[in-house]
């Protein structure tokens, strides 16, 4: 029964490896190929067993394997057929299990080296598009006269350290330096506060602390921060807690 699909090539190279192995130790074709057949998975057995049909009635490997249609290359028949003509067969198969193996390992290193730049792509074309909506939103509010008394505050829960660790796939997170922008509500236009030193490790220069940026929302929002409290487990307690 001829097969509609392929063998997927690691099971094949590892079969042909072992058919290698087998016959170099003077093991009869026939008997090598009745013990791979009985190794691979269910969905192959037809075509196997086409293969083992056909040596059974004195074909050579090359002339077996394209009995079972399309589930070997022809790469694959026309080299066992050269090993069938050459009276090389354990060496051919050797060889033709190295080269797909090969290819296998090339192939995983193209997708694993093209893994990473399709992720950062994919990743830069998402903070593109937050943007424009966050652009679209800023818009909207000032063309609906809105924007003067709506805050809008993007903060992240951390930064991200200049440096990773050792082993690690990304940068840590950094709780003593990372970015925060506002506007509307008053918030002076076209203004930066504060910067990082030269590495990006934390802040150096005009340092505010979350209290701080806490204390100016608040403030923002027409809320005297040194005022707003909650009672909590015996104590009243601020959202800034004793700062400022």
């Amino acid at each position: 029964m001829e097969s509609r699909w392929q063998l997927p090539e690691p099971l094949l190279a590892d079969m042909l490896g072992r058919l290698s192995t087998s016959l170099a130790a003077g093991i009869d074709v026939r008997r090598a190929w009745e013990g791979e057949a009985r190794r691979v998975p269910a969905r192959w057995r037809h075509a196997m067993q086409a293969v083992a049909a056909s040596l059974a009635s004195g074909s050579g490997l090359g002339e077996a394997l394209s009995a079972a249609g399309r589930a070997f290359p022809p790469f694959v028949q026309g080299m066992a057929s050269v090993g069938d003509q050459t009276g090389h067969e354990p060496e051919t198969l050797r060889d033709v299990a190295e080269t797909l193996r090969a290819g296998i390992r090339a192939r995983r290193a193209l997708r694993q080296s093209l893994a990473q730049p399709a992720f950062q792509l994919a990743v830069a074309a998402v903070v593109v598009g937050v943007l424009i909506l966050i652009a679209g939103l800023l818009r909207d509010l000032k063309d609906r006269g809105l924007l003067a008394d709506t805050l809008v505050a993007f903060v992240t829960e951390f930064g991200r350290m200049p440096t990773f660790q050792k082993g690690a796939s990304g940068r840590d997170h950094n709780p003593s330096g990372f970015t925060v922008w506002l506007a509307g509500a008053g918030v002076k236009r076209a203004f930066s506060h504060g910067a990082t030193d030269e590495f990006g490790y934390k802040a150096a220069e005009n340092v505010a602390t979350i209290y701080d940026l806490h204390a100016t929302i608040l403030h923002l929002l027409g809320l005297d921060h040194t005022r707003l409290s909650f009672y909590n487990n015996g104590i009243e307690r601020r959202l800034t807690d004793v700062h400022g």
